[in-house]
Order: structure tokens, then C-alpha cells, then sequence
């Protein structure tokens, strides 16, 4: 065998394939890597899809506030879930999933209503879903109020903890991924202001 015929031997021995054993290899890699990432990514995108969900809510709550002091009228932010007939409201008024609308007091939608994600529930303070309608109301110059809401609201004290709706307390609505059981809040203080939180026991304002 002359010089060449050995370079040229080397040079093909240097370029070979993948052995089927390494092949199996990388895919059972492959595999097991799947199998833990899987569920991590499941459990991110349920979280982001009821983090938007609440920060929308909170948002669109911020408008409505906004509203009634452009307005100088009662605005009404009603949640409804579920078998919840929402008063006042002419479109779809038994929403099986989550749904928020904003009214003044001659029961006008000033925006248009907003359907949250069908794994998003609206909870009590067992955190059971709530199929009955929950609401806030802004007064003229954007403070909430009292008058005109519903009985089954929640309020918290400074600390969180489930309380009697007083002036002096703030007002939540309790949303969580029916799929992971994971809570977030939306937190309206008693002038009006509102924010949004991670957790289920939180005041924020």
C-alpha cells in the first residue's frame, strides 16, 4: 500500500458516521431531557397565561376608573364566571368563562368586554369557583363605593387577610389557573387605586 492509498484510507476513517449505539444514545439523551422539560414548560405557560389574565383585568380596571372621572359618572366593573347572570349586560350574559364589563350607571358598556383564558376561574375565599357575579364600583371622582354591589364582593385588610367590605378596606377579585391551582389577585384600594399581585393573600395597596 503506497502513501497515498494510506492518506486517503485516514482521511475517509476521519469523516465516518455515527455508530448506531451513539445514535441511541443522543435519543435516549433526548428523551429523558423531554420528559423534565415537558411539564416545566407546561407549568411556565399556565402561570403566564393567568399572570397576563390578571394584569389585563387590572388594567382595563385602571380605564374604568379613569372613565367615570372623564365622565363624572358611576362607572361599574362587573366580573362574571360560569352560570352567573350579569346584570345590565345585553351580550352574552351567562359567559361560561371569565368575562369583565364596564358600565356607567345608565348601564352603557363604555368598553368592550373582556373574555379571560377558559383555564382561568374567579374565586371565593375558599377558593372555590364563584358563579355568581362580583363587581366594583367608581364614583365621579373615582373612589369605590359601595353602593350597588354585590354582596358576595371580597375585601382584605392591610394585611390580606379576608375581611367585612368597609370604607377602610381594600376590595379583591381572586383569579387561578383551574389546571394548576395557582392564584393571583387584583387589589382596589379605597380611593380607587388598583394593582395586581402573585399572591392569593396579598393587600398590595
Amino acid at each position: 500500500m503506497d502513501m497515498k492509498t494510506v492518506e486517503m484510507t485516514a482521511r475517509l476513517k476521519s469523516k465516518a458516521g455515527f455508530t448506531l449505539t451513539e445514535v441511541m444514545v443522543v435519543v435516549a439523551i433526548l428523551g429523558i431531557l423531554t420528559v423534565f422539560a415537558i411539564p416545566e414548560y407546561l407549568a411556565w405557560n399556565s402561570k403566564a397565561k393567568l399572570r397576563d389574565a390578571t394584569a389585563l383585568v387590572a388594567g382595563d380596571i385602571r380605564l374604568a376608573r379613569v372613565s367615570a372621572i372623564n365622565q363624572g359618572s358611576n362607572v361599574t366593573v362587573t366580573v362574571c364566571y360560569q352560570t352567573a347572570t350579569c346584570p345590565g349586560t345585553t351580550v352574552n350574559p351567562t359567559p361560561a368563562q371569565v368575562t369583565v364589563f364596564f358600565q356607567n350607571s345608565a348601564k352603557v358598556d363604555l368598553m368592550p368586554y373582556v373574555t379571560l383564558n377558559p383555564l382561568i376561574a374567579l374565586t371565593n375565599a375558599s377558593n372555590g369557583a364563584v358563579t355568581s357575579p362580583q363587581d366594583v364600583q367608581f364614583s365621579p371622582v373615582g373612589i369605590r363605593q359601595f353602593t350597588g354591589t354585590n354582596v358576595n364582593n371580597l375585601c382584605v385588610s392591610n394585611t390580606g387577610a379576608y375581611t367585612g367590605c368597609a370604607i377602610g378596606n381594600a376590595q379583591v377579585f381572586n383569579f387561578r389557573n383551574t389546571d394548576r391551582n395557582l392564584n393571583y389577585r387584583v387589589v382596589i384600594g379605597p380611593s380607587g387605586k388598583s394593582t395586581w399581585c402573585y399572591s392569593a393573600t396579598c393587600a398590595g395597596l
